[in-house]
């Protein structure tokens, strides 16, 4: 997605129901580990946090996706991803949780609904 446009029509949002059984295939299954150059603020010798300026650390995650494959049977549901689509990945901007309580609000307010919360 480097120029902004998806690949593929569609993308995982990560929002996975499973049954025991399936993921009892998993349990014996090797995934792949997936490497990542990520940019990671830490903790100086002063003790103050410090966000760089380039990339600093590598990041080696397992994605259960990569299990769909011995699956038996699978449901995607599509949905609209401007309404029903808010992670939460930053403190603040367009993936934080202030960004995905105002997308809440506003899918249950065009239905109607009334949204009662704590500021």
């Amino acid at each position: 997605m480097k120029s902004g446009n998806y690949l593929y029509r569609d993308v995982n949002i990560l929002a996975h129901l499973f049954s025991i059984d399936a993921l009892d295939k998993l349990k014996d299954v090797y995934l792949p580990y997936h490497r990542v150059f990520k940019k990671n603020a830490f903790i100086n010798y002063e003790g103050v946090k410090e966000v760089p300026m380039h990339r600093n650390s590598f990041k080696f995650e397992k994605f259960i996706f990569d299990g769909f494959s011995y699956f038996d049977d699978m449901l995607l549901m599509r949905v609209n991803e401007d309404e029903e689509f808010a992670p939460i990945k930053d403190f603040i901007g367009i993936y934080s949780p202030e960004t995905a309580k105002e997308k809440y609000i506003k899918y249950w307010q065009r239905r109607g609904r009334k949204i009662l919360y704590e500021e």
